[in-house]
């Protein structure tokens, strides 16, 4: 596992509803791209579609799972921005700048962790 953040690509291997507004986004690291290391709880991206034709803001992600050929995140469609991703097709390309922020603690062997987010 690393703290440190770096700058990739990622192409876009599936999107699926998950709930009314949500979906979820399936991203594979393109080849070179890989962070230094998995993410740690409490860690997030930031992301931005290449060549979109507008210039917009990166949005962050917490990701929901990740392992060495890429990651993926659970997204609310609330805005410009985010309809844009749910609207990207599988192959799609999007820039990536993570992991970022401060992860936090694993829990101990045998303790059971709650987990309370907002937004």
């Amino acid at each position: 596992m690393s703290s440190q953040n770096s700058r990739g690509t990622a192409r876009i291997i599936s999107q699926k509803d998950v709930a009314r507004g949500y979906r979820e986004i399936r991203l594979d690291y393109t080849p070179g791209s890989a962070p230094a290391g998995l993410p740690e709880p409490g860690s997030f991206f930031t992301i931005l579609p290449v060549n979109h034709p507008l210039q917009t803001m990166r949005r962050p992600f917490a990701y929901s799972g990740a392992d060495d050929r890429g990651f993926s995140f659970i997204y609310e469609i609330r805005g410009d921005a985010t309809s844009d991703i749910a609207a990207m097709p599988e192959g799609g390309v999007l820039d990536w700048i993570g992991p970022l922020g401060n992860p936090f603690q694993r829990p101990a062997a045998g303790k059971r962790p709650v987990l309370v987010a907002g937004g």
